[in-house]
């Protein structure tokens, strides 16, 4: 009964308050509650967003509307203990202030830090018609109009970089630029983008955890990745290994990219190689089981999370529900295997 009056009041009262007393936000045997009190304090799993209805019963105890959910049910997602982190996707599309990044940060508790993706016109070379960035990746790859901020700097710092460190704070984790499939040709060639990005890059201030994914694979070629790699390393910054169709697997891509390994380690497990996003959105939603499995994408997220433990490196994963159908199980099938190898704590 106390849980269920702890869950009842959770989108009537002050998400703050509900933080606080949340109970249980788990399934009802309490399995992925379990499996989250044992994982390493440096290991952040996570999900790209927390207003998914479907995950009545696995996080939260009952069916809620994603409305409700945008509003309140951060707290009760980040009092969830195999939950240390999110991905804060609607960045990329609506740029935040400081003062709603810190809305965000006082609803979490200590340890659990936010994975950032830094605005789409920052990672987009090309806008449509009336210059917007967002929309349809594939028309804008080599159409429309050039985007002025492109790789601006100061755009990033006042609109990205600003708001995440001063309103986030301590629970701000990594900032993601998310690059989308890119034509080459009419950047200069992958070397040229390189030096571009490193510019970019090198103009931010230091301290915050950059990461850098990508979306085409010339620049994970044996002829680019080493100077990719390279230039990241002069900046302080990370490739964000990414479970995409648009890439190599995810150990091919830590074998190119991080090694010798980084200071931290952040994967997005987003898509199996063999489905689009709206294959997947149509054939997992609700986003309440696992529908596909994808045995191969997690044994190789296993691997890499079982080295980093040994290097006691930070660690984030961020599970889409498109990866498998439901990404809380997804998560919870990577810790149980996890666990199997007794990492430490």
């Amino acid at each position: 009964m106390a849980q269920e009056r702890a869950q009842a009041w959770l989108f009537e009262s002050g998400p703050r308050d509900a933080a606080r007393s949340i109970v249980d936000a788990a399934a009802a045997t309490g399995a992925l509650r379990e499996l989250g009190k044992r994982l390493p304090a440096r290991l952040h799993l996570g999900t790209s967003s927390w207003t998914f209805p479907g995950w009545a019963g696995l996080v939260y105890d009952r069916a809620v509307t994603k409305e409700k959910l945008a509003r309140s049910g951060l707290a009760a997602y980040a009092a969830h203990p195999l939950f240390r982190t999110v991905g804060l996707d609607r960045t990329f599309y609506k740029s935040m202030s400081r003062e709603e990044m810190a809305e965000l940060a006082a609803l979490v508790p200590a340890g659990f830090r936010f994975l950032v993706k830094a605005h789409q016109s920052l990672t987009r070379p090309l806008g449509d018609e009336r210059g917007r960035t967002f929309g349809d990746t594939a028309a804008l790859a080599s159409g429309g109009l050039a985007n002025p901020l492109f790789l601006d700097v100061q755009y990033a710092i006042d609109r990205v970089v600003g708001p995440a460190v001063m309103g986030l704070k301590e629970a701000c984790g990594p900032i993601v630029f998310q690059f989308p499939p890119l034509d080459l040709a009419a950047l200069g060639g992958v070397e040229e983008l390189r030096d571009r990005v490193e510019g970019f890059l090198s103009g931010l201030p230091r301290g915050p955890l950059y990461t850098v994914e990508v979306r085409n694979h010339a620049i994970a070629s044996a002829t680019h990745a080493a100077g990719w790699a390279a230039m990241l390393e002069r900046c302080g910054a990370l490739h964000g290994l990414v479970g995409h169709p648009s890439m190599p697997g995810i150990s091919e891509q830590a074998r190119l990219f991080d090694s010798p390994p980084r200071r931290a380690l952040v994967i997005r497990w987003l898509l199996r190689p063999d489905r689009s996003y709206e294959e997947a959105k149509d054939r997992y939603e609700p986003f309440d089981k696992l529908v596909d499995e994808d045995p191969t994408a997690r044994g190789q997220i296993v691997t890499l999370l079982k080295a980093a433990a040994v290097t006691e490196r930070d660690v984030w994963v961020i599970a889409n529900n498109k990866a498998e159908g439901s990404a809380p199980l997804s998560l919870g099938r990577l810790a149980e295997e996890l666990l199997r190898g007794r990492l430490p704590v």
